[in-house]
């Protein structure tokens, strides 16, 4: 999980209250552009790209989404994370037409594709970890670092 927290050295961490998926993924995009980690394409794109390929994941302990887009909107490799303090639906992953009630997202933002799956295996490690839930409880960037850390020592 070495990717990950190198990844989250560049990452940002929010609990917030958003009224849709499409409320986060306009915050995201203001905040992200703001700080120079993705361009104008990535908030249609994103929001395209969730429309045709859902995100949504059931895991072990929480539902969780992976919302992603194209490189080409990406400037910066970076990770948001948010906990949602109340659920926002989006479409299962595996089963399109499914809702979830999700409560956490990982907005991965990776610029060169040739690092993709080294995020996404790192990624898939943590979402299958019976301590994921406690990112969630999680109040800062820092406290979900060690809380990644910690799951990384027990494997």
């Amino acid at each position: 999980m070495e990717n990950l927290v190198r990844l989250l050295n560049n990452g940002f961490f929010f609990k917030k209250e958003f009224n849709s998926k499409n409320d986060f993924f306009e915050f995201a995009d203001q905040f992200l552009q703001s700080k120079y980690i993705v361009n104008s394409r990535f908030l249609p794109m994103i929001i395209e790209r969730e429309l045709h390929y859902p995100t949504g994941l059931i895991t072990s302990t929480i539902p969780v989404a992976i919302p992603h887009t194209e490189f080409e909107c990406v400037e910066m490799d970076s990770i948001l994370i948010c906990s949602f303090i109340k659920p926002l639906q989006f479409n299962r992953m595996d089963n399109p037409d499914e809702i979830l009630d999700v409560t956490l997202a990982f907005l991965l933002l990776i610029k060169n594709k040739d690092n993709h799956i080294n995020f996404l295996m790192d990624l898939m490690t943590l979402l299958q970890s019976n301590k994921l839930s406690y990112i969630k409880e999680a109040n800062t960037l820092q406290e979900c670092i060690q809380i990644i850390k910690e799951i990384a020592d027990e494997r």
